[in-house]
């Protein structure tokens, strides 16, 4: 009975070991699961500090972002208005050196033209030039004229010219042919600068524009002239010169070729 008893109380003994060694081992695991949990905790806490931390630099990115884009999309459309105005600058310059090109073509011809009314102008006003000549060199002849004319009356008024006095004989109708030369004449006035000179015969004489004379003295053949106006009692002749054989002077001899 004693040996019953004393075999209880080892067993009792080993099973209050058994259950506090259970009850170390079980407190030793609830410490150190007690433990990790505290670690996680400060892990997780840490974890969800970093998430916050890049949640905030994210949400900066995305806002920095949505700058850049927005500041990207203001450059793209003012880089289409740039775009746009060029394509119209270019457009107007291409319009312009078409209108240059058409303006330059219309000075070339312009200047052509002038060049051309220049070269008129210019032989017009050579022939101004020739015809003032042509008209001075007529009015001097005219003047020549004028004054041989006024010789030939002042010779005439004073008897020099006057010839004897006719008798009044009838002797008869003396018919006289229209392109006939009556008689010959005399120079009256000879101009050598203008290579002419004046005679004592005209209209009245039957004397015609182109009419020939020869000039002579004592009967010798001095120079042939060819008549360019006719009055109606002198004439202007101008000289020939292929035929001038010598000096014509007044009151030298003429007679119709």
């Amino acid at each position: 009975m004693a040996q019953g008893s004393k075999s209880g109380l080892i067993i009792l003994i080993i099973f209050c070991v058994i259950f506090a060694a259970l009850a170390g081992g079980l407190l030793f695991l609830q410490m150190q699961e007690k433990a990790k949990n505290s670690e996680l905790s400060t892990q997780i806490s840490q974890l969800q500090t970093a998430k916050n931390k890049l949640q905030k630099e994210h949400n900066e990115i995305k806002t920095q972002i949505e700058s850049v884009q927005s500041e990207l999309d203001s450059l793209k459309q003012e880089a289409k208005q740039l775009e746009d105005r060029i394509i119209s600058e270019k457009s107007k310059r291409r319009s312009v050196e078409s209108k240059l090109k058409s303006k330059n073509s219309e000075i070339t011809g312009l200047m052509g033209k002038i060049d051309k009314f220049e070269s008129n102008l210019s032989g017009l006003k050579s022939k101004y030039s020739s015809l003032e000549s042509e008209n001075e060199e007529l009015l001097n002849k005219l003047n020549q004229i004028r004054l041989a004319k006024k010789a030939l009356e002042a010779k005439i008024s004073s008897g020099s010219l006057v010839t004897s006095e006719r008798e009044e004989v009838e002797l008869g109708t003396v018919v006289v042919k229209a392109d006939e030369i009556v008689g010959d004449g005399r120079v009256l006035v000879v101009n050598k600068e203008f290579n002419f000179i004046v005679i004592d015969l005209g209209e009245q004489d039957s004397v015609t524009v182109g009419t020939q004379f020869g000039v002579y003295r004592d009967g010798e053949l001095l120079a042939k002239v060819e008549v360019e106006q006719v009055y109606k009692d002198m004439s202007s002749a101008r000289i020939l010169p292929d035929d001038l054989k010598g000096e014509i002077q007044e009151d030298d001899e003429v007679k119709k070729l």
